[in-house]
């Protein structure tokens, strides 16, 4: 039996080799692999050769020019981002020459870093506390979302705290609050058309981000219709994904030790206005050598 990627890749740092940009986006896939991304996302290698060497690399949420800005005033040799740079199923016209022409390759792990296991579904569900996760449904073949179990059961105002805590971002909240909070269904990012199969799996509470008007108002119509509530928490898009960063980065450090990875960890795109504005404007951490 072979040695398998790990061992190959260990082989080749012990070698002193350098790492390129194939062996990182190998790792990528490992850790949220393709398989996971919903049909038509932009995952992978969007921009940039495989054999470009790497040294140091920056993690990001949005690959937007800022980001790149970043990634280069960093010297980072390449920009690893949860988001990709255009909407599923099209690219537009010059859309890959305006990638080029930043001269940072790009990897980006969209939806199948949000439904792979261990990936920002999990990770949310492990901020909540949750027991006896699984899958919330499955969509195109996907294990989409999370639902698990609040043990024992908490008063609202006390779950409340845990999911202020994991998503640093206000909240919005549509429906009827439950007295107690004992089953929770979650997804990372935008979930608005999961809020149906979180109300049939009989959750007191479905967190998750971008929340549009109608979706709300179909909520309202949920929670009137059963007796212990339902409700609706929009923890934000950036809330509940940008536990992205700091996972990536950390084991990516953990597989190449030997390289230099930096977040970039940028502003929410939305100002309160008259609020506390508070602790997210735009920084850059590192870890490695």
């Amino acid at each position: 039996m072979g040695e398998g990627r790990e061992g190959r890749r260990r082989r080749k740092l012990r070698s002193g080799k350098s790492i390129s940009v194939g062996d990182v986006l190998e790792f990528l896939n490992e850790i949220y692999p393709p398989s996971f991304a919903m049909e038509g996302d932009h995952c992978g290698l969007l921009c940039g050769r495989r054999r470009v060497p790497v040294g140091s690399i920056l993690v990001v949420l949005d690959p937007d020019r800022r980001a790149f800005a970043e990634a280069r005033s960093a010297g980072a040799d390449l920009l690893i981002s949860h988001h990709p740079p255009w909407a599923p199923g099209r690219i537009p016209p010059g859309g890959r020459t305006r990638l080029r022409a930043e001269r940072v390759p790009l990897i980006t792990a969209h939806t199948n870093a949000d439904f792979a296991p261990g990936g920002l579904c999990d990770l949310l569900a492990e901020d909540l506390g949750l027991e006896r996760i699984r899958p919330l449904m499955q969509w195109q073949g996907l294990p989409v979302g999370r639902v698990g179990l609040v043990r024992p059961p908490r008063s609202w105002r006390l779950f409340r705290g845990r999911i202020e805590r994991s998503s640093d971002d206000l909240l919005r909240v549509s429906g009827v609050l439950p007295a107690k909070v004992g089953k929770v269904a979650l997804c990372s990012g935008a979930g608005g058309d999961l809020i149906p199969a979180a109300f049939k799996a009989g959750a007191d509470l479905f967190v998750t981000g971008d929340i549009k008007y109608h979706s709300a108002r179909s909520v309202l119509e949920l929670a009137r219709g059963r007796r212990k509530g339902f409700a609706v928490v929009d923890a934000g898009h950036f809330g509940t994904e940008k536990r992205f960063i700091e996972a990536t980065a950390k084991r990516l450090a953990r597989a190449f030790p030997g390289l230099r990875i930096r977040r970039w960890v940028d502003r929410r795109p939305f100002e309160p206005l008259g609020g506390a504005w508070s602790r997210c404007r735009g920084r850059r951490e590192e870890s490695g050598r």
